[in-house]
């Protein structure tokens, strides 16, 4: 008959056998989840979970993206505006021009001052005007006239911020005693157009401004014109 200390040595040995079953047993159901093939409903899970997150990235991409544009455009805009702000920027006065008429021969002559109103000097200027009659309501400036401006251009050299100088001109008019019937009857205008050209530090291209001025009936009291006056 078999003691009771032999009973429990089989008995251990049967439960060491039997987790050592259910260890087996685990590792081949692990083994055949894992080797199963999907079912469709998880396919489509996993399609979806990877598809939210290619979105999500796309998403977080454009976002970056349309950042990093915003803030080049900014910068760009930024040094554009602090460019533009300490430039120089050469125009006429609008005011003490000086205008000699000779009743004689028709021959014009003048002056108008220029000034430097930006923060940096004007470098290489280039400054002409001409003196013209036309209609009251002239709106454009004959090609001939242009070419004269250009013709005619003097050099002014640097003008320093607030600096001054003068665009000189000149003109002919052929019938003196016409044109002043004219502007007394208001059907014609004495004007004086110009142009200055310069070059701004640091700059890459070459800056211009036009202008007109028209007479009132005394030709020697000027406005400016509603067209032809322009500064780039």
């Amino acid at each position: 008959m078999r003691n009771k200390h032999e009973s429990k040595n089989d008995q251990r040995d049967i439960d060491g056998e039997a987790r050592g079953l259910a260890v087996i047993a685990k590792a081949i159901r692990d083994h055949a989840d894992v080797n199963r093939p999907e079912t469709h409903g998880e396919l489509q899970r996993r399609d979806r979970k990877h598809t939210a997150i290619q979105i999500a990235g796309m998403t977080i991409a454009a976002i970056y993206a349309g950042l990093t544009l915003l803030l080049l455009l900014a910068t760009r805009d930024a040094v554009h505006l602090t460019r533009e702000e300490q430039r120089a920027w050469v125009g006429p006065t609008g005011k003490d021009l000086t205008l000699s008429l000779d009743r004689n021969t028709g021959a014009v002559t003048l002056a108008v001052p220029l000034t430097n109103t930006g923060k940096t000097p004007a470098l290489r200027v280039r400054s002409a005007t001409f003196v013209f009659n036309g209609p009251l309501d002239q709106r454009s400036i004959p090609p001939a006239f242009l070419k004269t401006l250009n013709e005619d251009a003097q050099s002014e050299g640097t003008l320093l911020p607030n600096g001054s100088a003068v665009a000189n001109g000149r003109g002919v008019i052929s019938n003196m005693t016409a044109l002043l019937a004219s502007v007394d009857a208001g059907t014609e205008r004495l004007y004086i157009i110009g142009r200055v050209t310069y070059d701004v530090v640091g700059g890459v291209v070459r800056h211009e401004t036009e202008f007109c001025y028209i007479a009132g009936k005394d030709p020697k009291n000027f406005a400016f014109c509603p067209y032809f006056n322009d500064a780039r």
